[in-house]
């Protein structure tokens, strides 16, 4: 009986974050009931259908009239699509940039020879929901019916719980008239529960094209395990890379591609600000560092990881472990300790984070490249990495007030920027059939034994490259002799330290490249040297 004393707090545990108020606590949690506890019905002469976010069924039975909850979602529809009472409206002309991802998506919605969906995985923020608008402008412009046109933000808060994916299209087919194809664009498709079971029956069942986002990878993926196969494409999107960054900063409709070199303050901008698209103009550190804080864990962690039943405090104390420590390895049973949990706690709390797509896991190789003898060198067998999906979170949640000079937090941006460009090339070779057929899949990971560490291995059908990242501009020659040694240890055909030089140069096998140059043209620095 009574009330438990409060645990005490380790002296090296990460600050408490602000919970939301009870009573935002208390609806949310309601909220989340509520999406579980859809009920059920029987139209005459038709089968039971769920009103509720489950609903999974297409077609009611032959006496079936207009029901309700259909009728209800017209006017957050309508509002959502204004080019339904105003054909020339527009939602996306402010936007003139345009994400890589947006041409694919747009071939893919169109094609003649496919009925296969697309599904989109990214974190929140990243500029997913402007695609779609600009998607939806597009197929306007090309001359679709505006009442084709359907899009539906799932998450939009003045539904007490999403509708049923059914519920929408049903009123879009009545406003749109028996018989008429639409192309259907869901945002943040996660908050539907057994979503891919229905999106399986609507690309098997209609004629309708569909394309849907979500910020819980794991869900989305989940769901093309079960059902999508065949069914839906994945298309992945970040942040910003540099490239994107000088595209939109300037006022181009597409990335940057030179020849030209960017403006000459558009890195440092690029560093303080954030790959996230809604800073790329803003003018004051501070404020992007504030609100990208308050966006992450209002919305990110509390209001995504609430609804899937986690701790939200202690997976955001984790977070903010995580985010401060971007690039270390992890220590699960320290981190446990930390925070008076079990390491099966910890390791929930942290496939949660990596699902919200903010925080990205590097896992060392145990392998040597190479030939002849040596082959299998033995390494440690180190944990795993965690890094910050942008490096902006890296200043966002750094516990000084300018991270961008302190030369911890500084070295910490410069490899998270370097993974994010790496992933991005890997992403680019997987979908370039001719880049594929020359590298194959490109293996990231780090390197380690009992004599030293590379930041990212890169792994290749001509071979291995190492990159070692630095934000120094001066390169004492024991590091780069201790680089040179662990690399050719590793295999390595090919050697790259990216620091913040001014100029590209070669020190034995070892070239060092400036960040901007790499930055701007990654594939060609990962490439083995023949």
């Amino acid at each position: 009986s009574g009330t438990p004393p409060p645990r005490a707090r380790s002296p090296n545990a990460s600050p408490s974050w602000p919970w939301p108020p009870r009573r935002a606590r208390c609806a949310e949690r309601l909220a989340s009931h509520a999406l579980t506890s859809a009920p059920r019905n029987r139209e005459p002469g038709g089968t039971a259908y769920a009103t509720g976010v489950g609903a999974v069924g297409w077609r009611n039975g032959p006496n079936s009239g207009i029901v309700s909850n259909v009728m209800d979602l017209d006017p957050i529809l309508s509002e959502q699509n204004p080019h339904w009472a105003a054909p020339a409206s527009r939602r996306s002309r402010a936007f003139v940039y345009r994400r890589p991802q947006f041409d694919a998506c747009y071939r893919r919605l169109v094609a003649a020879s496919s009925r296969r969906a697309v599904a989109m995985i990214g974190p929140r923020y990243v500029g997913k929901t402007v695609l779609l608008r600009q998607l939806a402008d597009r197929l306007l412009d090309e001359g679709a019916s505006p009442s084709s046109v359907v899009y539906c933000n799932l998450a939009d808060e003045r539904w007490p719980t999403p509708p049923s994916p059914r519920d929408i299209i049903r009123a879009a087919e009545l406003r749109a008239g028996e018989g008429t194809r639409l192309f259907v664009l869901f945002d943040e498709i996660q908050v539907v529960p057994r979503w891919h079971a229905w999106l399986k029956l609507a690309v098997d069942e209609t004629a309708h094209r569909y394309m849907v986002t979500g910020s819980a990878a794991s869900a989305l993926r989940e769901g093309a395990r079960e059902s999508g196969l065949g069914r839906w494409d994945e298309v992945e999107i970040e942040a910003l890379t540099y490239a994107e960054f000088c595209g939109l900063a300037s006022g181009a409709s597409t990335s940057w591609m030179g020849p030209e070199r960017p403006d000459s303050t558009w890195l440092a901008r690029y560093l303080a600000l954030s790959g996230f698209p809604d800073h790329a103009t803003e003018e004051s550190e501070a404020s992007v560092r504030e609100r990208v804080r308050e966006d992450v864990m209002s919305r990110a962690i509390a209001r995504d990881l609430l609804r899937l039943r986690v701790d939200v405090e202690q997976a955001g104390r984790l977070f903010l472990h995580l985010a401060e420590n971007s690039g270390a390895i992890l220590n699960l049973k320290d981190r446990a300790v930390d925070l008076h949990a079990n390491r099966k706690s910890l390791s929930k709390w942290l496939t949660h984070l990596v699902d919200t797509r903010l925080l990205v896991e590097l896992r060392p190789t145990t392998t040597r490249q190479g030939n002849g003898p040596g082959k299998a060198v033995r390494t440690l067998r180190g944990n795993l990495k965690v890094y910050v999906a942008d490096h902006g979170l890296v200043s966002a949640f750094a516990p000084v007030p300018s991270p961008l000079v302190d030369p911890h937090f500084r070295a910490q941006m410069f490899e998270a920027v370097v993974f994010r460009h790496l992933r991005e090339a890997r992403r680019t070779v997987n979908s370039s059939p001719e880049l594929y057929a020359r590298h194959g899949e490109l293996q990231l990971s780090y390197w380690r034994d009992e004599r030293g560490e590379i930041d990212f291995v890169v792994d290749s059908r001509g071979g291995r490259t190492a990159l070692e990242v630095t934000s120094s501009t001066k390169h004492a020659s024991e590091k780069l002799a201790k680089f040179n040694a662990a690399a050719e240890r590793s295999g390595a055909t090919r050697r790259v330290l990216v620091s913040n030089a001014v100029a590209t140069a070669e020190v034995g096998a070892v070239e060092i490249v400036p960040l901007e140059e790499f930055l701007l043209n990654t594939l060609r620095f990962v490439e083995p040297k023949p």
